[in-house]
């Protein structure tokens, strides 16, 4: 499994960018590689905080340009680690670490008061790469190079890098493997507070919730984490492990405070569930039994889940039998029956007759032999009815729909599949021949009757969904207080069909379509709009050469920019998007849109940070700039990775 680089998402699926952030990914050269003056660098605008370059041409002296208040940077230059403070005007370059590589992971944390790196990286420890963990406080160097190496922290060595999280107050949870060169080594969890190592647990067992992959989740005064299937807190204060709950299955909701807490357990089949509720104090209370998937646990405290159930049935039960009383008194004839004495003191036999009655049994024996065959196929299905728990009741919002097409979207809107009833029998025992005929018939059944979408409100209402046409699926992708648009593959283009309908007085009406060709999976939903790709090259589809960025706003689309690679918005609704020329496939063209206006702000970019209203740090032709407004100086050179402790928060298309 690949991680990007920039927002740590994970690839599943070999691709040049990434899925959750769309920036451009690169493939780590060998640690001591020497950077060569001109080379190929991948894109890297995204969640690294850098610094940037400027166009080679400029040649500037350092004081040119000084950003305002304590504006660190670190990037690396010939294979060196180094620490720039940019609010100084003499630079103040300081090397943190020399031969690191091209490479590396690092950051700032989110205060900008430590820099976060890794170094001496272990490809072939158990089943993730591990390295040495390492933080330096700038504030504490001075600008001096010889407090470089005292106030450097090792944090850990070989911690899990997949499995790093920065907190605030001087923390960092990792993990580490208690045997790294094992690939079914267990797994402990640790935490670095304010320069003390704190062992939280061994065994930690994965525990997945909001996206986060870590063996640990964070409220508001601690960690969450789970040990052997046991929830347990660590409350910072406290700097003491409690357990919860015991043998949980999965944590499916909990308030910043711990006050509400909701998990499932693994019931004795193995495949139901329990949902239980509660917090530390007062412990916790079952309000759910056999569920088959929770699907959704909002702040309300309502929960949506599924039952599913399983039955049995025979290919006869699909099968008219009108015969079967008539069938059951029927013997095999037997020839004395039909044997008769006559005058002479001899006997005849009505040939006829016999063989008329033996014709009748064969045709009954035929279809007793056809209804034990129909008897012996046994089919097994499962039916699945979709519940709401809300306010301690529950209530069946619908039964029988499809268990993966089920979605609930925000402020109480359900849609979901309803499937097809099962068919009643219709078929006459003594029109079949052979078993087979039942099977083709019921294919023919659930091949031409249409499954029907629905969805309901609040209120647990059903209400049938008006189709522009049939469709197979339908995703959610953005909503506001007037309209909701889903997406649904085009089954004859790879991009596809966005639907917006109208929320009028609790009902979906006046579907539309608002683009029938956009680019799949890639969207950023915003309060107020939807941006998605359209019109892409059709020659490279993942990912596309460039693309139409446009924008929906639930009455009319918008054209924002044509023919970019990718993206980046702002909060005041900038956008940084860079377009890939053909000679150069690594590096990308920048340019800043806000308000209607385009500015180009370089050339063959490998890698663009915001780091204040109007000022910008880039990477191109390996040269480190720093530009504010339309002035622009030269950092350093050989540059390959930048990060910035004042890199402005953005966010750019999503993964759905």
């Amino acid at each position: 499994m690949a991680f990007c680089p920039h927002c740590g998402a994970q690839i599943s699926e070999p691709s040049n960018h990434c899925p959750q952030c769309g920036q451009a990914l690169h493939t780590d050269p060998p640690p001591q590689q020497k950077p060569q003056k001109r080379g190929k660098y991948w894109l890297i605008p995204a969640g690294i905080l850098a610094v940037l370059l400027v166009t080679a041409g400029i040649f500037a002296a350092k004081h040119l340009l000084t950003p305002t208040g304590q504006s660190y940077c670190a990037y690396i230059s010939d294979q060196d680690l180094t620490l720039l403070n940019q609010s100084q005007r003499n630079g103040s370059e300081i090397t943190l670490e020399e031969g690191i590589g091209q490479w590396t992971d690092a950051n700032f944390d989110t205060g900008g008061k430590y820099f976060y790196f890794w170094n001496h990286y272990n490809y072939t420890d158990a089943l993730s790469t591990t390295a040495d963990l390492y933080r330096v406080d700038p504030s504490k160097l001075r600008g001096q190079s010889d407090r470089a190496a005292s106030n450097i922290e090792k944090i850990a060595p070989k911690a899990i890098i997949d499995e790093t999280e920065i907190l605030s107050d001087d923390r960092i949870v990792y993990s580490s493997y208690d045997n790294p060169t094992s690939a079914i080594s267990s797994i402990s969890l640790q935490m670095y507070d304010k320069g003390q190592t704190i062992d939280l647990a061994k065994n930690v067992g994965s525990l997945t919730y909001q996206d986060t992959i870590n063996h640990y989740v964070q409220y508001e005064n601690g960690l969450l984490f789970c040990r052997n299937g046991d929830l347990y807190c660590y409350d910072f204060a406290a700097q003491m492990p409690e357990k919860l709950a015991s043998a949980i299955y999965e944590l499916l909701y909990f308030s910043q405070d711990l006050s509400d807490i909701v998990l499932s357990k693994l019931n004795a089949d193995g495949v139901t569930y329990t949902i239980h509720r509660g917090n530390p104090s007062d412990g916790f209370q079952q309000i759910i039994t056999d569920a088959s998937a929770v699907l959704d646990v909002n702040d309300s405290g309502t929960i949506y889940y599924t039952k599913t159930e399983s039955t049995e049935k025979t290919l006869y039960d699909y099968v008219i039998d009108q015969t079967f009383q008539s069938d059951s008194q029927v013997a095999a004839p037997s020839l004395s029956e039909y044997t008769y004495p006559s005058s002479d003191s001899t006997s005849w036999i009505d040939a006829q007759a016999y063989s008329e009655a033996y014709t009748a049994y064969e045709a009954v024996r035929q279809r007793n032999e056809l209804r034990q065959e129909l008897k012996s196929q046994v089919l097994t299905s499962s039916t699945t009815d979709l519940y709401v728990y809300t306010e301690g009741e529950t209530t069946c919002i619908c039964d029988n729909v499809a268990p993966y097409d089920t979605q609930v979207c925000p402020d109480g809107l359900v849609v979901y599949v309803k499937e097809r009833p099962d068919p009643t029998a219709e078929l006459k025992l003594e029109e079949i021949e052979m078993a087979s005929d039942v099977s083709t018939w019921l294919r023919a059944y659930y091949l031409n009757t249409p499954t029907t979408f629905q969805y309901c409100f609040s209120d647990a209402t059903p209400r049938s969904l008006d189709m522009l046409e049939h469709r197979e699926e339908l995703s959610y992708v953005w909503k506001n207080e007037n309209s909701i648009v889903f997406r649904s593959s085009n089954p004859d283009t790879y991009g596809d069909t966005l639907i917006c309908y109208t929320i009028q007085d609790g009902q979906l009406v006046s579907p539309k379509t608002i683009d029938s060709n956009a680019f799949p999976y890639y969207y950023e939903a915003t309060p107020d709009c939807l941006y998605y790709f359209s019109n892409y090259s059709a020659e490279l589809i993942d990912p596309f050469e460039s693309a139409d960025l446009y924008c929906w706003d639930g009455e009319t689309t918008t054209a924002i920019v044509h023919d970019i690679s990718s993206y980046q918005r702002y909060e005041d609704d900038t956008l940084l998007y860079f377009e890939d020329p053909i000679s150069e496939p690594n590096a990308s063209d920048a340019f800043i849109w806000k308000n209607g206006e385009k500015q180009q702000l370089a050339e063959g970019c490998e890698q663009v940070l915001r780091v204040g209203d109007d000022e910008w740090l880039y990477i191109a032709d390996h040269t480190l700039f720093y530009r504010k407004g339309q002035e622009e100086r030269a950092i350093a050179y050989d540059v390959t990775q930048v990060w910035s402790a004042q890199e402005m928060p953005y966010t750019t298309a999503q993964f759905l």
